[in-house]
């Protein structure tokens, strides 16, 4: 994870402990909610393949 941080923030190392901290979660919350939303947009793209053939086709999550 602090590796992941100090490539996303160039001063991560000089920063206090609890800055550090902080700044590791915003990054953990973030990258949850993308991971969260893709594997929702994935799996409505799947759902909407295999029902009938009257749904629109969505749009793949980029």
């Amino acid at each position: 994870m602090e590796r992941v941080c100090s490539l996303l923030k160039e001063n991560f190392e000089d920063m206090e402990q609890k800055e550090r901290q902080a700044f590791g979660k915003l990054i953990l919350k973030k990258w949850t909610y993308i991971r969260d939303s893709w594997m929702k947009a994935l799996k409505k793209h799947k759902d909407q393949k295999t029902s009938g053939t009257s749904t629109k086709p969505s749009r793949l999550y980029i």
